[in-house]
């Protein structure tokens, strides 16, 4: 895992992802975009293996549910191969997974009986625009020049 992209460790400012310029916003000076990208930015590497899944989520995702939450929903849903070798998981499971995460996600932002979830911000966590990618690393094969 990593660790969360904020501007100065502040929860309620996480970086943005944006496509601006002059024809969209005539104030736009790409000088501070630069420089937010310049001191908020970082990179983290990790090891990748086949079989391995991937969440990539935003802040409405990771503020709103504990990683352990995100491993049991995928735990949930994705069954290991029965085999022992591995079978790439189906497009639609790794949907499903998805959509479960961003289900889970709004659901702790609504209080249950009048309490509000625990979330890694606070109780309640907060409402937000959900995005997030599931996928598995798979071997790259000529085959899939032709995707």
């Amino acid at each position: 895992h990593t660790e969360m992209q904020r501007i100065d460790y502040n929860v309620q400012t996480p970086l943005q992802l944006a496509r601006v310029d002059g024809r969209i916003d005539e104030d736009f000076d790409e000088s501070i975009a630069l420089e937010v990208i310049e001191k908020g930015s970082a990179v983290h590497c990790v090891s990748a293996y086949e079989g391995d899944i991937l969440v990539l989520g935003s802040d409405g995702v990771f503020d709103n549910l504990f990683l352990d939450e995100i491993v049991e929903i995928c735990n949930d849903i994705l069954q290991p191969s029965k085999t022992g070798e591995f079978v790439p998981m189906p497009p639609s499971m790794l949907s499903q997974v998805a959509q479960r995460i961003v289900k889970d996600s709004h659901m702790k932002s609504d209080a249950q009986n009048g309490q509000f979830l625990d979330t890694p911000i606070g109780k309640g966590g907060k409402v937000d625009d959900t995005s997030v990618v599931v996928a598995e690393i798979v071997e790259w094969t000529e085959g899939h020049k032709e995707i």
